[in-house]
């Protein structure tokens, strides 16, 4: 079951890498003649926004096969970091024919935000080794933002239904001990948890196509849909 679930994980992440469909710089950078880490787009501020097509976790069949969800309350925020040993954008020159921003995300570079619960009960738990951090996928670190379109921004007084992913660890791959909010599903004052919201089935935009009605479920049946997963 590990091996599947790993097989299953690996294919996900490989398509929404795969499926980065636009790079959005704004950044004073000069063509790329100079390849090295001194060149003045490698000193340039990058503002990285990517649309991606992507899998959810938006059932409760679905958050069988994720590695981790829980229920968390009261979020709080750390500093926003690259994911490098030092937390600080990558010296490297950009790729040739590319641009240091397209080179950046084609290596597996990104800023991560840690997040912290005040509360956090876990409902449904694959993890083989500890988790050193939680975090969110964008942020700032300087001058520089990364985000990605689509990914959960956390409110800090939000009751919700977290999933989580392997976090992203160059040049080590996906590795289970940052965990990323993959999916955040919000839950009301009566217990209801809101899987998906309304929308038109035809709605353009990247992603699965949201139902006419919306789809919730009480916290209690999604408890219990969760400890039954085989």
């Amino acid at each position: 079951m590990k091996e599947k679930l790993a097989s299953y994980f690996s294919a996900i992440f490989a398509a929404l890498v795969a499926s980065l469909l636009v790079v959005m710089l704004s950044s004073c950078q000069t063509p790329a003649a100079q390849h090295s880490s001194s060149s003045p787009e490698a000193e340039a501020s990058l503002n990285i926004h990517l649309i991606v097509d992507r899998y959810e976790f938006n059932s409760p069949a679905s958050m069988c096969t994720s590695i981790l969800t829980a229920e968390v309350q009261t979020v709080s925020y750390g500093k926003s970091r690259w994911n490098t040993p030092d937390g600080l954008r990558p010296h490297m020159a950009p790729a040739s024919h590319s641009s240091l921003a397209e080179t950046l995300v084609a290596e597996g570079y990104r800023i991560y935000t840690p997040v912290h619960f005040g509360t956090m009960r876990i409902l449904h738990d694959r993890r083989r080794q500890a988790t050193q951090a939680f975090v969110t996928v964008g942020g700032q670190v300087g001058s520089d933002q990364f985000w990605i379109i689509g990914f959960p921004q956390l409110q800090p007084n939000g009751h919700y239904v977290l999933v989580f992913a392997p976090g992203l660890q160059p040049p080590r791959g996906r590795q289970e001990s940052w965990l990323e909010v993959y999916d955040a599903f919000p839950v009301d004052a009566h217990g209801i948890v809101t899987l998906q919201q309304p929308g038109a089935p035809a709605e353009p935009g990247p992603g699965q196509p949201q139902p006419a009605v919306q789809v919730a479920l009480s916290l209690s049946s999604l408890q219990q849909h969760l400890a039954n997963c085989n």
